[in-house]
């Protein structure tokens, strides 16, 4: 009764209408006041033993919103206090060295500073390392993945001596691996020849490979004819990889019919370029090819489906007329 008597009084004070309408109780604006002050102190967040604030939990950053007298700058202002996440390697770090108090994210990566400037906290591992440290699997798909999603050619090669002892490694593996450093060549494309030819791991590869051939397990058309691109293109930086051509181009020979006509281009471009190295190959893979018009099939396909792959084949096959004078005939001019 007390401040509501107050109230009243306080309006009768008002002189004029209006000047009542705009009044406001002193009240609200202590309580307001107090909301205000109570939630400046729950923003405050306590420092860890290193100096890292801790993050503010959901409930506290929740009681800057309450009340009406509080704005948007309020809560972000209280954001902007907290830290970055800190995952467990770093934060240990960060524990072991408390001498160290200026870290900073900087294209998501943290960093410290000293004398000569900014240091990775974590710096990445290099290639050959990380190569190395990685387990072969056991499983068969496993390993296939391993190998395929190997970025690098120095980390692929790091990891091979260990990949290829595996007891899950075969034939699928080798024509893999053929066709991994194929696209991975453009790594180390200005030191390539004189980096395949340092490379003593492809020769144990090589004969690991033919072992496997004597008796391979069934390997998919596209693997075979990536696996010839492979060898075509590392004739000159790695010769010691010429060996596996003849069993990979026996297999192709026998699953020759199941091969559409992308693969028969690849193939058909392959033995375009092997053939200055390995003259045989030419009558090892091309007379099946030459049947039954497939080669007039896959023109008509890739030339309205691929032009790319068009182009790719009609280029390998004016090749070979040049350069292998009885072919001239076999293969009709486009």
């Amino acid at each position: 009764f007390g401040s509501r008597g107050f109230e009243q009084r306080s309006l009768a004070m008002v002189t004029t209408p209006q000047q009542r309408r705009s009044h406001r109780s002193p009240w609200p604006v202590a309580a307001a006041a107090a909301a205000a002050a109570a939630a400046a102190a729950s923003v405050t967040t306590p420092t860890l033993k290193h100096g890292w604030p801790a993050r503010p939990t959901f409930v506290e950053a929740g009681q800057v919103l309450h009340g009406r007298h509080c704005s948007r700058g309020h809560l972000l202002s209280s954001r902007a206090s907290v830290q970055p996440w800190l995952s467990n390697i770093e934060a240990r770090y960060v524990r072991q060295n408390p001498d160290r108090k200026f870290t900073k994210r900087r294209n998501q990566k943290w960093q410290y500073q000293q004398e000569q400037g900014w240091v990775l906290l974590n710096p990445p591992k290099p290639p050959e390392l990380l190569g190395q440290e990685t387990i072969p699997s056991e499983d068969p798909g496993k390993l296939l993945e391993q190998i395929k999603t190997s970025r690098l050619l120095r980390q692929l090669v790091s990891f091979l001596p260990n990949a290829m002892y595996s007891p899950a490694f075969n034939t699928i593996h080798v024509a893999q691996v053929l066709d991994t450093i194929t696209f991975q060549r453009c790594t180390i494309d200005k030191e390539s020849p004189e980096f395949m030819q340092q490379q003593e791991v492809f020769t144990k590869f090589a004969s690991k490979g033919l072992g496997l051939m004597e008796s391979p397990d069934h390997i998919y058309p596209d693997k075979l004819a990536k696996a010839l691109r492979g060898l075509a293109i590392f004739r000159e930086e790695a010769p010691e990889l010429l060996c596996l051509a003849r069993p990979f181009a026996d297999l192709i020979s026998q699953n020759q019919e199941e091969m559409d006509s992308k693969e028969l281009a690849t193939v058909v471009t392959a033995v375009s370029f092997l053939h200055e190295h390995l003259p045989w190959i030419v009558d090892s893979v091309l007379p099946p090819f030459v049947e039954e018009m497939r080669l007039e099939r896959a023109r008509y396909y890739l030339k309205q489906k691929s032009p790319q792959t068009f182009k790719e084949l009609k280029f390998a096959l004016v090749k070979l007329q040049k350069e292998v004078p009885y072919l001239r005939n076999a293969f009709p001019v486009w």
